[in-house]
Protein backbone atom coordinates (compact mmCIF):
# COMPACT_ATOMS: atom_id res chain seq x y z
CA UNK A 1 0.00 0.00 0.00
CA UNK A 2 2.05 2.85 -0.90
CA UNK A 3 1.57 5.91 0.68
CA UNK A 4 2.28 9.62 -0.47
CA UNK A 5 3.34 11.29 2.58
CA UNK A 6 4.83 15.14 2.88
CA UNK A 7 5.85 17.56 5.99
CA UNK A 8 6.92 21.34 6.28
CA UNK A 9 7.52 23.75 8.91
CA UNK A 10 6.62 26.62 8.11
CA UNK A 11 8.23 29.43 10.33
CA UNK A 12 7.64 33.05 9.74
CA UNK A 13 9.02 36.48 10.94
CA UNK A 14 7.26 36.18 14.44
CA UNK A 15 7.77 32.98 16.82
CA UNK A 16 5.10 31.37 18.74
CA UNK A 17 5.30 32.54 22.60
CA UNK A 18 6.22 29.17 23.75
CA UNK A 19 8.45 28.32 20.69
CA UNK A 20 6.84 25.08 19.63
CA UNK A 21 5.19 24.84 16.47
CA UNK A 22 1.23 24.48 15.84
CA UNK A 23 1.15 20.79 14.28
CA UNK A 24 -1.30 19.90 11.67
CA UNK A 25 -1.78 16.51 10.13
CA UNK A 26 -3.94 15.42 7.68
CA UNK A 27 -5.06 11.95 6.38
CA UNK A 28 -6.90 11.73 2.94
CA UNK A 29 -8.44 8.16 2.46
CA UNK A 30 -7.88 6.81 -1.45
CA UNK A 31 -5.49 9.38 -2.10
CA UNK A 32 -3.65 7.82 -4.99
CA UNK A 33 0.14 9.15 -5.36
CA UNK A 34 -0.55 9.33 -9.39
CA UNK A 35 -3.27 11.33 -8.51
CA UNK A 36 -1.81 13.91 -6.40
CA UNK A 37 0.30 17.09 -8.14
CA UNK A 38 3.12 17.47 -8.34
CA UNK A 39 3.59 13.83 -9.53
CA UNK A 40 -0.81 13.55 -10.51
CA UNK A 41 -2.29 14.46 -13.65
CA UNK A 42 -4.58 17.33 -14.60
CA UNK A 43 -7.51 15.69 -14.17
CA UNK A 44 -7.09 15.47 -10.72
CA UNK A 45 -5.17 18.86 -10.07
CA UNK A 46 -4.55 19.56 -6.58
CA UNK A 47 -2.42 23.05 -6.59
CA UNK A 48 -2.79 23.51 -2.66
CA UNK A 49 -0.92 20.20 -2.14
CA UNK A 50 1.13 20.78 -4.84
CA UNK A 51 2.73 23.78 -3.52
CA UNK A 52 2.82 22.21 0.35
CA UNK A 53 5.31 19.48 -1.19
CA UNK A 54 7.55 22.29 -2.90
CA UNK A 55 7.77 23.91 0.34
CA UNK A 56 8.57 21.02 2.40
CA UNK A 57 9.87 17.58 2.02
CA UNK A 58 8.09 14.93 -0.13
CA UNK A 59 8.62 11.20 1.19
CA UNK A 60 8.37 9.37 -2.45
CA UNK A 61 8.53 5.71 -0.62
CA UNK A 62 6.33 5.71 2.61
CA UNK A 63 3.99 3.17 3.06
CA UNK A 64 1.00 2.16 5.17
CA UNK A 65 0.86 -0.65 7.56
CA UNK A 66 -2.23 -2.00 6.37
CA UNK A 67 -4.37 -1.97 4.17
CA UNK A 68 -7.72 -1.30 6.45
CA UNK A 69 -8.05 2.27 7.38
CA UNK A 70 -8.42 1.19 11.18
CA UNK A 71 -5.08 -0.36 11.56
CA UNK A 72 -3.60 2.02 9.25
CA UNK A 73 -4.45 4.96 11.49
CA UNK A 74 -3.80 3.22 14.58
CA UNK A 75 -0.34 2.50 13.59
CA UNK A 76 0.17 6.12 12.62
CA UNK A 77 -1.19 7.40 15.90
CA UNK A 78 1.02 4.84 18.03
CA UNK A 79 4.19 4.28 16.31
CA UNK A 80 3.35 0.44 16.22
CA UNK A 81 2.49 -2.20 13.56
CA UNK A 82 -1.37 -3.15 13.59
CA UNK A 83 0.14 -6.67 15.25
CA UNK A 84 1.52 -4.86 17.74
CA UNK A 85 -1.47 -2.45 18.57
CA UNK A 86 -4.03 -4.79 17.86
CA UNK A 87 -6.16 -3.32 16.06
CA UNK A 88 -6.53 -5.80 13.21
CA UNK A 89 -9.97 -6.08 12.17
CA UNK A 90 -13.88 -4.47 12.84
CA UNK A 91 -14.31 -6.47 16.35
CA UNK A 92 -11.11 -5.24 17.81
CA UNK A 93 -10.42 -1.76 19.53
CA UNK A 94 -6.98 0.29 20.36
CA UNK A 95 -5.91 -1.26 24.16
CA UNK A 96 -5.75 2.35 26.35
CA UNK A 97 -2.43 0.68 27.30
CA UNK A 98 -0.85 1.63 23.93
CA UNK A 99 0.43 5.36 24.14
CA UNK A 100 -1.09 7.42 21.39
CA UNK A 101 1.35 10.90 20.10
CA UNK A 102 -1.97 12.92 21.26
CA UNK A 103 -2.34 12.06 24.85
CA UNK A 104 1.48 12.23 24.86
CA UNK A 105 1.29 15.86 23.23
CA UNK A 106 -1.11 16.99 25.81
CA UNK A 107 0.59 15.76 28.41
CA UNK A 108 3.53 17.96 27.28
CA UNK A 109 1.17 21.48 27.01
CA UNK A 110 -0.58 20.85 23.46
CA UNK A 111 -4.29 21.21 23.13
CA UNK A 112 -5.47 18.73 20.66
CA UNK A 113 -8.41 17.83 18.57
CA UNK A 114 -9.55 15.22 15.95
CA UNK A 115 -11.61 16.12 12.83
CA UNK A 116 -12.55 12.99 11.74
CA UNK A 117 -14.75 11.62 8.49
CA UNK A 118 -15.86 7.78 7.91
CA UNK A 119 -14.45 4.51 9.82
CA UNK A 120 -11.83 6.46 12.42
CA UNK A 121 -14.65 8.37 13.59
CA UNK A 122 -16.54 5.38 15.23
CA UNK A 123 -15.69 5.25 18.80
CA UNK A 124 -15.42 1.83 19.39
CA UNK A 125 -12.26 1.60 17.37
CA UNK A 126 -10.45 3.43 20.41
CA UNK A 127 -9.19 5.89 17.55
CA UNK A 128 -10.12 9.24 19.16
CA UNK A 129 -8.69 8.34 22.25
CA UNK A 130 -6.83 10.85 24.05
CA UNK A 131 -7.99 14.15 21.85
CA UNK A 132 -9.10 17.01 23.83
CA UNK A 133 -11.11 18.26 21.14
CA UNK A 134 -13.76 15.32 18.76
CA UNK A 135 -15.70 16.34 15.49
CA UNK A 136 -16.53 13.09 13.65
CA UNK A 137 -18.89 12.61 10.70
CA UNK A 138 -20.20 9.76 9.23
CA UNK A 139 -19.93 7.34 5.81
CA UNK A 140 -23.52 8.96 4.66
CA UNK A 141 -22.20 12.57 5.23
CA UNK A 142 -21.68 14.07 2.17
CA UNK A 143 -18.74 16.53 0.79
CA UNK A 144 -17.02 15.69 4.65
CA UNK A 145 -13.78 17.72 4.18
CA UNK A 146 -15.85 20.89 3.30
CA UNK A 147 -17.68 20.40 6.63
CA UNK A 148 -14.49 19.87 8.74
CA UNK A 149 -12.53 22.68 7.81
CA UNK A 150 -15.01 25.07 9.43
CA UNK A 151 -15.37 23.35 12.86
CA UNK A 152 -11.04 22.92 12.63
CA UNK A 153 -11.05 26.69 11.96
CA UNK A 154 -13.99 27.11 14.71
CA UNK A 155 -11.46 24.95 16.65
CA UNK A 156 -8.24 27.27 16.48
CA UNK A 157 -10.20 30.21 16.67
CA UNK A 158 -11.03 29.30 20.36
CA UNK A 159 -7.58 28.92 21.59
CA UNK A 160 -5.67 31.77 22.78
CA UNK A 161 -2.47 32.81 20.60
CA UNK A 162 0.30 31.48 22.48
CA UNK A 163 -1.47 27.75 22.95
CA UNK A 164 0.52 25.08 21.72
CA UNK A 165 -2.25 22.63 19.48
CA UNK A 166 -2.20 19.71 17.86
CA UNK A 167 -4.83 18.70 14.93
CA UNK A 168 -5.41 16.10 13.11
CA UNK A 169 -7.59 16.07 9.97
CA UNK A 170 -9.42 12.79 8.39
CA UNK A 171 -11.50 13.14 5.53
CA UNK A 172 -12.72 10.35 3.07
CA UNK A 173 -14.32 12.11 0.10
CA UNK A 174 -12.36 10.02 -2.36
CA UNK A 175 -13.70 6.81 -1.04
CA UNK A 176 -16.48 5.20 -3.05
CA UNK A 177 -18.85 6.28 -3.56
CA UNK A 178 -17.94 9.63 -4.95
CA UNK A 179 -20.54 11.61 -4.34
CA UNK A 180 -18.58 15.01 -4.26
CA UNK A 181 -19.55 17.30 -6.83
CA UNK A 182 -23.02 17.95 -9.18
CA UNK A 183 -22.43 15.85 -12.76
CA UNK A 184 -20.83 12.81 -11.76
CA UNK A 185 -21.67 9.51 -12.78
CA UNK A 186 -23.56 8.49 -10.48
CA UNK A 187 -26.39 11.10 -10.90
CA UNK A 188 -27.14 10.69 -14.82
CA UNK A 189 -28.72 7.03 -14.41
CA UNK A 190 -26.44 5.30 -16.98
CA UNK A 191 -24.58 3.63 -14.64
CA UNK A 192 -24.84 1.91 -10.62
CA UNK A 193 -23.68 3.67 -7.49
CA UNK A 194 -20.03 2.54 -6.46
CA UNK A 195 -21.31 1.99 -3.19
CA UNK A 196 -20.08 -0.43 -0.48
CA UNK A 197 -22.55 -3.35 -1.75
CA UNK A 198 -21.67 -2.82 -5.45
CA UNK A 199 -17.89 -2.19 -4.73
CA UNK A 200 -17.67 -5.98 -2.78
CA UNK A 201 -19.72 -7.82 -5.72
CA UNK A 202 -17.32 -6.05 -8.71
CA UNK A 203 -14.02 -7.06 -6.20
CA UNK A 204 -15.36 -10.69 -6.05
CA UNK A 205 -15.63 -10.58 -2.69
CA UNK A 206 -19.33 -10.55 -1.73
CA UNK A 207 -18.99 -11.17 2.00
CA UNK A 208 -18.78 -14.36 4.15
CA UNK A 209 -22.58 -14.60 4.33
CA UNK A 210 -23.50 -17.14 1.88
CA UNK A 211 -27.50 -16.72 2.14
CA UNK A 212 -27.44 -13.21 1.60
CA UNK A 213 -25.05 -13.14 -1.62
CA UNK A 214 -27.12 -12.41 -4.47
CA UNK A 215 -25.96 -14.22 -7.90
CA UNK A 216 -27.78 -12.02 -10.00
CA UNK A 217 -25.98 -8.83 -8.39
CA UNK A 218 -22.70 -10.29 -8.71
CA UNK A 219 -22.90 -10.96 -12.01
CA UNK A 220 -24.01 -7.88 -12.70
CA UNK A 221 -21.43 -6.00 -10.78
CA UNK A 222 -18.90 -7.96 -12.78
CA UNK A 223 -19.94 -7.10 -16.29
CA UNK A 224 -18.82 -3.29 -15.90
CA UNK A 225 -15.28 -4.26 -15.40
CA UNK A 226 -15.07 -4.26 -18.68
CA UNK A 227 -17.18 -1.62 -19.55
CA UNK A 228 -15.07 1.76 -21.05
CA UNK A 229 -17.48 4.13 -20.34
CA UNK A 230 -18.69 3.32 -16.71
CA UNK A 231 -14.64 3.05 -15.83
CA UNK A 232 -14.07 6.11 -17.48
CA UNK A 233 -16.85 7.85 -15.38
CA UNK A 234 -15.84 6.64 -12.13
CA UNK A 235 -11.87 7.50 -13.15
CA UNK A 236 -13.63 11.23 -13.38
CA UNK A 237 -15.80 10.68 -10.50
CA UNK A 238 -12.88 9.87 -8.42
CA UNK A 239 -10.85 12.99 -9.58
CA UNK A 240 -13.79 15.46 -8.80
CA UNK A 241 -12.94 14.57 -5.79
CA UNK A 242 -9.73 14.16 -5.24
CA UNK A 243 -9.28 18.14 -6.26
CA UNK A 244 -12.65 19.37 -4.18
CA UNK A 245 -10.24 17.78 -1.16
CA UNK A 246 -7.40 20.22 -2.27
CA UNK A 247 -10.08 23.05 -2.67
CA UNK A 248 -11.19 22.65 0.86
CA UNK A 249 -7.45 21.76 2.44
CA UNK A 250 -6.42 25.32 0.29
CA UNK A 251 -9.13 26.87 2.66
CA UNK A 252 -7.51 25.33 5.67
CA UNK A 253 -4.15 26.24 4.98
CA UNK A 254 -5.46 29.89 4.45
CA UNK A 255 -6.33 29.97 7.87
CA UNK A 256 -3.33 28.67 8.55
CA UNK A 257 -1.02 31.38 7.40
CA UNK A 258 -2.31 33.05 10.45
CA UNK A 259 -0.08 30.85 12.51
CA UNK A 260 3.47 32.16 12.55
CA UNK A 261 5.19 28.60 13.51
CA UNK A 262 3.58 25.37 12.56
CA UNK A 263 4.22 22.01 11.07
CA UNK A 264 1.92 20.50 8.67
CA UNK A 265 1.80 16.94 7.54
CA UNK A 266 0.16 14.82 4.95
CA UNK A 267 -0.60 11.33 4.04
CA UNK A 268 -2.49 9.63 1.68
CA UNK A 269 -2.92 5.94 1.50
CA UNK A 270 -4.58 3.83 -1.95
CA UNK A 271 -4.55 0.27 -1.97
Amino acid sequence: MRRRAWRLRRRFFAPRLTGAPAWYWYRFARCAPTALLPDGYAGSATPALSKLAKQGVVFENAYANSNWTAAAVASMLTGKRPFSHGLLSYMDSLSPDIPVIQSVLSENGYETAAFLAGLPAEAPYGLSRGFGHIHTLFEEELHAMSRLVPAAVEWEKSLSPEKDFFMFLHADDAHSPYRCSPGTYVKNGKFPEANSEFATYYNGFPGFDLHKLDLEKWKQALSYRGNTAFLSNLSNAYDRCVSRLDKDLAALLRKCNEITDSFHCFTGRIV
